[in-house]
């Protein structure tokens, strides 16, 4: 279709990149909670999450005509998590890893880089072991949404003008 719009909004809440382990994997069932989130699929916006080891994928499909208030949408979403479900996006969070081959993969990797590595700091990694998602706090994701950056973005639509106001970082200058 014509007017159709996709961004691919990689961000740095990668595995290897998370001041906790696992605090991404409660933001997204928290983002999913917002009003935004709401709005956005009220608007017939489809986006979706995928977490990997370098980064947090978001990926949006929208028409055209919506995208400039989606991605204002976006934005909200992102930087105000709903953090008083905190207990219930653990829940999720902790539903979603136990099904999800992604998170399998990152332990089996954990694993194999404690077996090759030995006493190297990827041994200790704390991929290395299970997420402890209880012990996040309001405080973590707070501190992850202050940190939060976009690592790189890619935009696919009929005309050139788009605007987006998420904070930026060179992907060099990430941990």
């Amino acid at each position: 279709m014509k007017d159709v719009t996709v961004l691919d909004i990689k961000l740095n809440l990668g595995s290897l990149q998370e001041a906790y382990p696992g605090v991404a994997n409660v933001l997204i069932p928290l983002w999913r909670m917002s009003n935004y989130a709401r709005e956005l699929e009220r608007m017939g916006v489809s986006f979706s999450f995928e977490k990997g080891f370098d980064a947090l994928t978001l990926r949006v499909k929208a028409r055209f005509s919506v995208v400039n208030r989606a991605v204002k949408l976006i934005e909200d979403m992102l930087l105000n998590p709903v953090i008083d479900r905190l207990s219930d996006a653990i829940r999720e969070a902790k539903t979603s890893i136990s099904i999800n081959r992604e998170d399998t993969s990152v332990r089996s990797v954990a694993e194999a880089l404690k077996v090759l590595f030995n006493d190297h700091p990827y041994s200790r990694h704390p991929l290395a072991y299970d997420y402890s998602l209880d012990g996040i706090t309001k405080d973590d994701i707070k501190r992850a949404v202050d940190a939060l950056k976009v690592l790189s973005l890619t935009v696919v639509a009929p005309e050139n003008t788009i605007d987006i106001n998420l904070p930026y970082a060179g992907y060099a200058k990430c941990p």
